[in-house]
């Protein structure tokens, strides 16, 4: 029971067998998967034809759970073929050995004479046969675990992602070569170190050391060697019985990721800002026409057509502006917020807008305890894009409804309109709009919902991870 090395196993088997039986001979088969001989052990003396015995009771064990006792050998049919043994084996007794109903090899000891075995002597080769299931099954599971160690070590190796692990003690029992790469240490000098004295980048130490729940992934970007970029994220590594084994956290080199963003970020500032200059002479001068001479029904006509889409282009712009600040250009914050209050405050700044439009404000149910972990400014961006999206889609006369609920450690605000307006329909500052409050929202790990149904209008939907606030809620409706 202390080894996992067959041959050595078996050999103090049989020994023991040896000794309790005072046999000639003692034998043991192991059978493969499909039945057929995998490995033969054997002990005292060397005897011509044992190998056909082998087989033979093998044969014989077929079904039984019983130890098979043979008085005479020679009887059995297998060994016609062979002859007479030399050294004769007159008698043998064989015990099968059993796992989940599976025979996995047979025990068996020879005497040169007739012999009655005492049922003490059976009931220690019955014991053997138990030892040896537990050999073989414990063997088989190492091999097993080596087979799957070896799998997870060569995919380790190769990912180009960092795998770092600690213990329940918070000391370093994995580092990858991705992360031994991204975090400048040496997995040799770091494995078997608390994290604290592993010399790790400052944030990933943080992180790794950190409050953290079951199924609760913290993340974080921290400067690695050579000033590079990483993303870190660190969960807790659970057993199946719910035991903390330690943490593991994943990190990824996005220095190349983030130069495009910044990129992208200025060449969509630069733009935007460029646009804002020709805008502005165009609404300036088209404003001032009336001031040069009097201008006709058509002219007029002409002239607010020219002014509303020198203004509808400048919310693009705006919306531009935005998605660069918000979506790429900078990172959100970290830290517990409630949304109920920014929620409101996003209302409350909507509601000179909807009453230019004729349109109502509805606040739902708003769950006050509700709270995340993020950028409070960027949510309140996002919140606030959606009401400017859904009024404009809405009839004068109808309303938009906002609600903030949470369920299944998911915040939602849902934001829905009263229908939309011809004029509205496929408006490109709106595209853009909702482009800007995806980026926040994939930011703090959420998700955006656009469901729209025909003639009745769309409902935007925001879903966000909660985090811990208060025990209890207070829900409430106004309007």
């Amino acid at each position: 029971s202390t080894t996992v090395d067959v041959r050595e196993g078996l050999s103090f088997i049989l020994d023991g067998a040896l000794r309790t039986t005072q046999a000639q001979v003692a034998r043991v088969v192991v059978l493969s998967a499909d039945g057929e001989v995998a490995l033969t052990v054997g002990r005292g003396e060397v005897r011509h034809g044992v190998r056909a015995l082998d087989r033979a009771l093998v044969q014989e064990m077929g079904e039984r759970t019983d130890p098979l006792v043979i008085e005479d050998v020679a009887g059995l049919p297998d060994l016609d073929a062979v002859g007479p043994l030399q050294g004769r084996i007159r008698s043998a007794v064989a015990v099968p050995v059993r796992s989940a109903g599976e025979l996995l090899a047979v025990i068996w000891v020879g005497h040169g004479e007739a012999r009655t075995m005492e049922p003490s002597d059976i009931d220690v080769l019955n014991t053997l046969a138990a030892q040896t299931a537990v050999l073989l099954e414990n063997a088989r599971l190492f091999q097993v675990a080596q087979g799957d160690r070896r799998k997870l070590a060569a995919i380790l190796a190769s990912t180009s992602d960092g795998v770092l692990v600690i213990d329940q003690h918070d000391r370093i029992v994995l580092c990858n070569p991705a992360a031994e790469e991204g975090l400048g240490v040496a997995a040799s000098a770091a494995i078997g170190e608390r994290v604290d004295d592993a010399k790790l980048p400052a944030g990933v130490t943080r992180l790794l050391t950190e409050s953290l729940l079951p199924g609760q992934t913290l993340s974080t970007e921290a400067t690695g060697e050579d000033g590079r970029t990483l993303s870190c994220n660190v969960s807790v590594i659970v057993s199946a019985t719910g035991e903390r084994l330690g943490r593991v956290a994943t990190i990824r080199d996005t220095s190349v990721l983030k130069g495009l963003e910044r990129s992208k970020a200025q060449f969509i500032a630069r733009v935007s800002r460029d646009l804002r200059r020709p805008l502005t002479l165009i609404r300036g001068y088209a404003t001032m026409l009336p001031m040069v001479g009097e201008l006709n029904e058509r002219q007029r006509e002409f002239v607010a057509s020219i002014v509303q889409g020198v203004e509808q282009t400048g919310e693009m712009v705006q919306s531009l502006l935005e998605l660069g600040e918000f979506g790429v250009g900078g990172g959100a914050d970290r830290a517990p917020i409630r949304l109920a209050p920014l929620v409101i405050d996003a209302v409350e700044g909507a509601r000179e807008q909807a009453a230019e439009g004729g349109v109502f404000l509805r606040v739902g149910t708003v769950e006050r305890s509700t709270g995340v972990v993020g950028d409070a400014a960027l949510l309140r961006q996002a919140v606030a894009v959606l009401l400017d999206i859904a009024i404009a889609n809405t009839a004068p006369g109808g309303a938009v409804r906002v609600e903030l609920m949470a369920a299944d450690a998911t915040a939602t605000v849902r934001v829905e309109d009263g229908g939309s307006r011809g004029d509205a329909v496929g408006d490109p500052a709106a595209s853009l709009g909702l482009a800007t409050v995806r980026s926040v929202v994939d930011q703090h790990g959420g998700e955006l919902r656009v469901e729209t149904e025909p003639g009745a209008g769309s409902t935007y939907i925001i879903s966000l991870p909660t985090g811990k606030m208060k025990p209890s809620s207070v829900s409430g409706t106004t309007g």
